[in-house]
This record gives structure tokens, sequence and C-alpha cells, in this order.
């Protein structure tokens, strides 16, 4: 039989042990989760972390018993709030000049009471006190599920009104739809890690794709591989009306480990040479 100090020992490590985290991935605009909270309420409390390379995409909604709507939701990359109470103006909330679609995690509260609303961001909180008279619903959509473009990403610890409950313990008329839903995993493909932009192109992705931006990399292409300068001064005579001598950038190597590099390209009537400058 069991010592009484080791029970009681045992109650506290199971009674303040942290809860497992179980990532879940909604794979598609169309999936989502439909969770329950506290009807009749004048407060109400989501809390949750994402990881996203997506743009846009619907993070919480929750329509209140009451006229209106609560909708935390990415905008090319940033967190807004939109709200709508009885006898007021929709309010739109955008605080946070960061983008949070770069795919590392990120923690979301949101808190509202009567007359107040706080987002809090990776630590960081934004604050707002303004006329908000509002009584909950009892479900909270969450990644998707209404109009308007889905999550796709990741989230875990998904905490309505102070009750976690795992991914996996989710029953079926809770989430949407199984073969758009992932428990217990994180599948996001990196696909800017390695860099597939060459000459410090910058990756940009989504769930479906990558693109380079090769703005000010002197290349051009689907990875930035085809240079914008010329071979040689031959090569820029070849497409170029020229006078006596132009000052230009020449690549002898294409899309090779050299940069391009300065020149002074000196022509007399069909021939040509190259000055390099210092």
């Amino acid at each position: 039989m069991l010592d009484s100090r080791v029970m009681k020992l045992m109650y506290y490590v199971l009674l303040f042990q942290e809860p497992p985290i179980v990532p879940v991935t909604f794979t598609t605009p169309g999936s989502y989760a439909r969770l329950k909270g506290y009807e009749g309420m004048k407060q109400m409390n989501v809390t949750f972390s994402f990881r996203t390379y997506e743009n846009n995409g619907l993070l919480v909604f929750h329509k209140f018993l009451s006229e209106g709507h609560v909708k935390l939701y990415l905008e090319e990359g940033k967190i807004k709030v939109e709200i709508v109470t009885s006898g007021n103006p929709k309010a739109l909330l955008n605080n946070f000049d960061d983008s949070f679609n770069d795919g590392k995690w990120h923690t979301v509260i949101l808190t509202l009471n009567t007359n107040l609303l706080i987002l809090n961001v990776d630590g960081r909180a934004m604050k707002t006190t303004r006329l908000l008279t509002f009584t909950t619903g009892g479900i909270y959509m969450i990644a998707g599920g209404v109009t308007g473009t889905g999550f796709v990403g990741c989230m875990r610890m998904i905490t309505v009104d102070g009750n976690y409950r795992l991914p996996t313990d989710w029953k079926d008329n809770e989430y949407c739809c199984k073969d758009q839903v992932v428990f217990d995993a994180c599948q996001m493909i990196d696909r800017c890690n390695p860099n597939p932009c060459e000459h410090g192109g910058t990756c940009k992705q989504n769930s479906a794709e990558f693109t380079c931006d090769c703005t000010a990399s002197g290349y051009s292409g689907a990875v930035c591989h085809t240079s914008l300068n010329p071979l040689s001064c031959e090569a820029y005579r070849n497409v170029n009306s020229v006078g006596t001598h132009s000052n230009i950038h020449i690549d002898v190597d294409g899309s090779g480990p050299l940069k391009p590099f300065p020149v002074t390209c000196e022509f007399y009537g069909k021939t040509f040479s190259p000055l390099v400058e210092a």
C-alpha cells in the first residue's frame, strides 16, 4: 500500500503538470474547427499558438448571442481584429506592424470584457478601451468555416474560455474535414530552406509554392539565374545602339560565381576595346 505522503505527491504532480502539446494542421482554406465556449457571458478568452506561410487567413470567428461578432485574422501577414457590437459601428484594430506569416510559432491571447479588448501576441499586449457590450454565443470557429479565406498552417494549445482539449479528442462534428485536418503533427514544408534563389535573391513562400524576389540582385528568372548584364562589350553592342564609348557592367561568366563588374567599352567601327575600371 502506498504511503499517504507519496500519494499526495503524485496528486500534486498530476494536478500541476503541463498539458501535452498536440499540434493540428489545417491543410486547406476549407478546413476548420468548431469548438464550444461558455454561452451567455459578458467576457470571453481565446488562446492559441499558430505558424503559417500564408499572407491571409481566418484565425478565430465568434458570433455573439447579442448582435455582432469578433473576428481575428491575418491580412498580408498582419494580425487584425474586427469587432461589431450592438449599436456601435464596426471597428478594425490593427496595431501590430510585424508580419506573422514567417513560419515561426506565435502565441495569441484574445480577451474581451465589457468596454475592453486586449490582444496579446508573443507577450506584447495591445489594449483598447471603447464601448463594447456583448453576450457570448456558444460556438467559436477556428481557422475557417465562415465567409472569407480560411487559415492554412498549424495551431496548438487552442484554449477557449480557459478550457483546453486535445485536438485528438475532437469529435467528428467539431472539425472539418477528415482528409483536410492532420492531428498530432505540424505538416508544413519549408520551401525556402535551403534558399533556392540564386545570387542573393529573397525567397518567399506559401503552402503551395515559393517565389524569388530578384530585386537588386542583378539577375532575373524564376530563381534569379539569368544575368541582366551582358557577357561582354560585343554582346552589349549587339543589342544596343552605341556611340564611341559606354559605361556598363559586364558579367563574364553569366550566372557563374563571378560578380558583374564595371567597364568602359570604347567602340571603333566594328571593333571595341573594354577598359576595366579600377
